[in-house]
């Protein structure tokens, strides 16, 4: 019986995240949000990030890559 309710639990969590990606909402992805600050405070929230979860150098330039922010990143890594 619990089997049925698991089936039709993922069944409507599907649907509800399909409707989501069609509609473009998706609340979880914070690189959108960093978008409102300048290149300087958009660097430093990555900068702290990495040292916050212990990732290496390598994860920053990637990053920066990503977000178009790699004069900051040569400016500051010199």
């Amino acid at each position: 019986m619990r089997s049925i309710f698991y089936i039709i639990g993922a069944i409507v969590k599907f649907f509800l995240d399909f409707i989501r990606w069609i509609l473009g909402i998706n609340h979880s992805n914070k690189k959108y949000k960093l978008r409102k600050y300048s290149n300087k405070e958009r660097y430093q929230f990555l900068e702290n990030k990495r040292i916050r979860n212990g990732y290496k150098k390598g994860w920053l330039y990637y990053r920066c890559k990503e977000e178009g922010l790699m004069n900051e990143y040569y400016k500051y890594n010199k």
